[in-house]
């Protein structure tokens, strides 16, 4: 009897390994492309949060690291920079901004333009300065001008950066941005964020959204231009200076400016603030094409360094009456 049962006992641990392995088996590409997506810096996401002003800005206390190592740190303000804004120092600048001043994730805080300039100035100037990056993806000027009126912070010199799509652009939210607001569940955490970025990509390849009245963009630009001066203008207080920086394209330092773009640069030069146009700097410069990254619009590593060490240059000039 023994010897007849053996055989039966035999299919029966068969069919017991296949069931066990077969979900290993399945789980198996999943995991391996979720070990690759944690190699890359996948899984752990910048988090943001919403609000009613300006919508959405990166949440507070946050240390990432992003592809290549390059360190991305969000300190208790929401601000991105090498030292927490509400430490002492002798002087604090804000900066204002979209993607170009946020900076990405494959440059890390020090090399920043934001940095750049805190370090230049302590250099020169032999002070301790922090610069706060209040820089958020996809930011328009109407998310800039509330972030100037709600922002909260203590600075002493603020520089507001805008490029030509800024004013059309508006207000965004986080409905029209991919970004994440709580972490992506374990253990597939990869896996997760990169669905979320292909659904969001999928819905608005299925629910194209066309834009028409263009002919409006240079009254629309003019209008929250004058928008964000009156926040600079509400939220004055003495002692307090700033800057509006213009970063062009590539393509508009390489001539090919367009209408809007003049339009904008003919409203800054008329605001009777301080600005600083990186079209006519950049263009002055023997050679640019290395100052950009591939797209086009977002500075690479040595364009930080270029546009830090202007910008502080102009700023220095802010501290003098107060140095000893």
């Amino acid at each position: 009897m023994s010897d007849q049962k053996s055989p039966v006992q035999a299919r029966i641990f068969v069919r017991l390994f296949f069931w066990l392995l077969l979900p290993l088996l399945l789980l198996l590409p999943f995991a391996a492309a979720e070990i690759y997506l944690r190699l890359i810096g996948v899984g752990d996401p910048i988090l943001y949060y919403g609000n009613t002003s300006y919508r959405y800005a990166p949440r507070p206390n946050q240390k990432h690291v992003g592809p290549n190592g390059a360190t991305i740190t969000v300190d208790s303000k929401g601000f991105r920079g090498v030292k927490e804004w509400t430490g002492p120092a002798y002087g604090k600048i804000l900066f204002i901004g979209s993607s170009i001043t946020w900076g990405g994730t494959t440059i890390g805080d020090k090399d920043l333009y934001t940095n750049v300039v805190c370090v230049s100035l302590e250099k020169s100037l032999h002070r301790d300065f922090t610069c706060g990056n209040a820089g958020v993806n996809s930011y328009g000027t109407e998310n800039m001008a509330e972030r100037i009126r709600y922002g909260d912070a203590d600075e002493s010199v603020i520089v507001v950066t805008i490029g030509t799509f800024h004013p059309t652009r508006g207000l965004t939210d986080l409905d029209s941005t991919p970004y994440l607001t709580i972490p992506p569940p374990a253990p597939f955490k990869g896996l997760w964020e990169v669905t979320a970025l292909a659904s969001w990509h999928l819905l608005h390849l299925l629910r194209p959204i066309y834009y028409e009245g263009k002919e409006n963009n240079l009254r629309v630009a003019e209008q929250r231009l004058h928008n964000l001066f009156d926040a600079l203008r509400e939220t004055d207080r003495p002692g307090r200076k700033v800057l509006i920086v213009f970063m062009p394209s590539k393509d508009e330092v390489d001539g090919h400016e367009v209408d809007l773009t003049k339009k904008i640069r003919s409203v800054l030069k008329h605001s009777q603030l301080d600005v600083l146009d990186f079209l006519e700097v950049i263009s002055t410069t023997p050679s640019h094409d290395d100052l950009f990254l591939p797209d086009g619009s977002h500075l690479s590593r040595a364009g930080h360094d270029f546009v830090g060490q202007q910008i502080a240059e102009k700023v220095k000039h802010y501290f003098a009456d107060s140095r000893e």
